[in-house]
């Protein structure tokens, strides 16, 4: 009876393990499958749409243009320096102050330049007496002379050509003397410096105490520590807006007395308007000579952001599946060994990491008009390029400098041509040729002599008249793709085996599932 039973035993245990073994292996068909599908997922399939349109032949605007890229900066933009040397005695404004034109900005001390003024409205008085004296004098010698005689006569006609060439050397000296006199009041002026524009203060250069030199010319940036001629009359610069664009002086502050020492082409104070615009460009040299002054202009400025890790990653692998452990021990009487487990599948891929996504936010298109092209080229990798300055015309709300923008200059601009889609001409051999629609639906192709085309439109020259009916031929691609791969096929860790029964009645421990991996080690029996 027991050998029956042990029989029976390990009979059932077999057809037990068996249907274990179809099992997994019909789990590990299941997955293989899976992981195909998957893998198909990324691949991308499409349809081709045509489609035919009919559209009549219509007057339209045709506009040539040129996109280049270009940098937003402000029109004025003011370095502004003391005309006069001293010791800054006040500093009214500090960085990122707006102020009015003629707003108080600093001054020096003016005790010297007082002197100064005294000084040469003392020398004009000293050369006006002068001429007063040889007037007088020339006044006593014409007396005199009316009455002399003999060898006197010839004495005082020398002396009068001599006092007349004194008196017109007088005259000059009070030439000069009153120049001084207007200089020094000038310097005294000068001694207050104030704004030449109205805008917003971007570098404040100087601290009270600093030493300054006065700048030498009218038009130049006068610079801080720089060694002009201190009785010169002015002390703000504009730099030129034309060619490539203005420039702006240095910023940061200095400390006591450092603006003696300093460099020249520091500017004491930067004044940035912010009410006229302008963009830098450059264009190539085979451009150049499409532009002009006047030229319209459409500027757009965009402003990219990047967003977190979009949904468009790869699917994850499937985990492989838990291994079979050994078989149960024997029934009682019959020392069971375990069959050896089956190892899992490898652990599961990681999907894979979609693209990063990017939003543009674009502002309402700006205007304006060429202002300047430059004569005068730069290379770079030997490739010639001219500066051009668009003048930003119109509103011009939150702006701000350095911003990067595309500029489309439109040098050519036809009104009321004709005009049909450039999708209805088709192109063979240097003929260009439209089917017209005729009312009943008739289709004849018709040559056709093109002009400029532009934004989707193409002038239409010969061969057509308003109103013909002329067929358009679409075609879209409409499909679907995934992004991102598609990675891991391992499976997960193997399950460890049951618990076997011994001959004797005692639970034999069963055998341990293989580790994770593509590779399956075998399960220990149970005893």
């Amino acid at each position: 009876m027991r050998r029956m039973w042990a029989r029976k035993g390990v009979r059932v245990g077999s057809v037990v393990l068996l249907v274990l073994v179809v099992a997994a292996a019909a789990s590990v068909t299941t997955y293989l499958v899976a992981g195909r599908s998957t893998a198909q997922a990324s691949s991308s399939n499409g349809i081709v749409n045509t489609s035919e349109t009919t559209t009549p032949a219509s007057l339209g605007t045709i506009k040539e243009s040129i996109s280049v890229s270009g940098t937003l900066t402000p029109a004025v933009q003011e370095s502004v320096n003391f005309a006069v040397s001293g010791t800054v005695a006040t500093v009214r404004v500090q960085a990122g102050q707006t102020v009015t034109k003629g707003e108080v900005l600093a001054t020096v001390g003016t005790l010297s330049l007082q002197s100064g003024l005294a000084s040469a409205k003392a020398t004009l008085a000293s050369a006006q007496a002068k001429l007063v004296s040889d007037q007088n004098t020339l006044t006593t010698q014409q007396t005199a002379l009316a009455s002399a005689t003999g060898s006197a006569v010839d004495t005082l006609d020398a002396q009068i050509t001599s006092t007349e060439a004194q008196i017109t050397a007088d005259k000059s000296a009070i030439s000069v003397a009153e120049s001084g006199v207007t200089t020094a009041q000038n310097n005294l002026a000068a001694a207050t410096l104030t704004a030449p524009v109205a805008g917003l203060v971007t570098t404040v250069a100087v601290s009270v105490g600093d030493a300054v030199t006065g700048s030498s010319s009218a038009n130049s940036a006068a610079s801080v520590g720089s060694s002009s001629n201190s009785n010169s009359s002015a002390g703000s610069g504009r730099q030129g807006s034309g060619g490539s664009g203005s420039g702006s002086g240095a910023g940061g502050s200095s400390g006591a007395n450092s603006a003696s020492n300093s460099g020249s082409g520091t500017a004491a104070f930067v004044i940035v308007g912010t009410s006229a615009w302008q963009v830098n460009a450059s264009v190539s040299d085979s451009q150049v000579g499409l532009l002009k002054n006047g030229d319209q202009v459409q500027i757009s400025t965009n402003t990219e952001s990047t967003s977190g890790t979009s949904n468009a990653g790869g699917f994850p692998g499937f985990g492989g599946f838990a291994g079979f452990g050994g078989g149960s021990g024997g029934f009682p009487g019959v020392a069971g060994g375990g069959f050896a487990g089956r190892g899992g599948g490898g652990t599961g891929g990681t999907g894979g990491t979609g693209g990063q996504s990017t939003q543009t936010a674009t502002t309402p298109t700006l205007f304006g008009t060429v202002s300047s092209i430059g004569l005068i080229s730069s290379t770079s990798s030997g490739t010639a390029s001219y500066p051009v300055v668009v003048t930003v015309t119109g509103a011009q709300t939150g702006l701000h400098d350095g911003t990067s923008v595309t500029a489309v200059i439109i040098y050519k601009q036809l009104t009321d041509v004709l005009t049909v889609p450039t999708a209805a001409i088709s192109r063979s051999g240097g003929t260009s040729t439209v089917t017209v629609v005729a009312a009943d639906g008739a289709r004849r192709p018709t040559t056709v002599t093109t002009g400029a085309s532009s934004g989707g439109q193409t002038q239409i020259l010969s061969g057509l008249s308003e109103g013909d009916e002329v067929q358009v031929t679409t075609v879209t691609f409409t499909g679907r793709s995934t992004s991102g791969a598609t990675t891991g096929s391992g499976g997960g860790a193997g399950s460890t085996g049951g618990t076997g029964r011994s001959g004797s009645g005692t639970r034999g421990t069963g055998g341990t599932g293989g580790s994770s991996g593509r590779g399956s080690s075998a399960g220990t029996g149970g005893g």
